[in-house]
C-alpha cells in the first residue's frame, strides 16, 4: 500500500507531507522519537545523519510510530518492492542471477516445487525446464537444483522477515545476502 493524497490515513498514523510519501524513502520517528528509523537505509540512523537534516530541511516531516506498527508498515510496504527486486544466486555459476520473490513470484516458485518434490515431471516433461530470472535470462534448471532454489528463497524471505523484526527491536542482525544453491 502506498499511502498519496488520494488515499485514507492509515490507521497508524502516517501524515500527508508536501512531498508524495514513499516507504522506501521515508523517515520515522520510533519509541516517542529517541531513535530515527530510515527505511531508505533499513536502519536506524543518529539525528545528525546529514541526508536526514536536508530532508527535514525541505520541509519533510518524519512519522511518529511505535516499534510493532513500524514492524507492519515496513512488511507490507517495503518489504514488496525489496522482493520484487529480488534474490541474488551466485551458484551455480549457470543459474546465476537475480529472482524476484514477491506475493506472485513466491507463490509459483512454491507451486513448481511442490509438483517436482511430489514427484511428478518437470514442466516441458524434460530432465530440465527454464526458470527466468529478473532480466528475462532463462536458467535451466534440474528438478534438485530447482527443489534447493526454492528452499534458498524461503530461507532468504524467512531470513529477511527475522532480520528485519531484529534490527527494528534494537537487537541487531543484518539482512541476507546473495544466495548459493550448493
Amino acid at each position: 500500500m502506498i499511502i498519496g493524497p488520494s488515499l485514507p490515513m492509515p490507521s497508524h498514523g502516517i501524515r500527508r507531507a508536501k512531498i508524495a510519501y514513499n516507504a522506501r524513502n521515508w523517515y520515522w520517528l520510533v519509541s516517542g522519537g529517541s531513535q530515527i528509523w530510515s527505511s531508505a537505509s533499513m536502519s536506524y540512523i543518529p539525528q545528525n545523519n546529514s541526508t536526514f537534516t536536508a530532508w527535514m530541511e525541505k520541509g519533510h516531516h518524519a512519522t511518529k510510530i511505535n516499534t510493532e506498527d513500524l514492524i507492519e508498515v515496513m512488511q507490507s510496504q517495503v518489504k514488496p518492492t525489496v522482493m520484487k527486486a529480488g534474490m541474488t544466486v551466485k551458484s551455480p555459476k549457470k543459474l546465476s542471477g537475480v529472482y524476484a520473490l514477491d506475493d506472485a513470484s513466491h507463490a509459483r516458485i512454491t507451486t513448481l516445487a511442490n509438483s517436482i518434490a511430489a514427484g511428478r515431471p518437470l514442466p516441458g516433461g524434460g530432465s530440465t525446464f527454464n526458470f527466468a530470472d529478473n532480466t528475462g535470462t532463462q536458467h535451466a534448471f534440474t528438478s534438485s537444483e530447482f527443489l534447493a532454489f526454492a528452499h534458498a528463497c524461503d530461507n532468504f524471505i524467512y531470513n529477511w522477515d527475522q532480520a528485519l523484526r531484529s534490527i527494528i527491536m534494537g537487537q541487531g542482525g543484518s539482512f541476507p545476502g546473495p544466495a548459493s544453491l550448493t
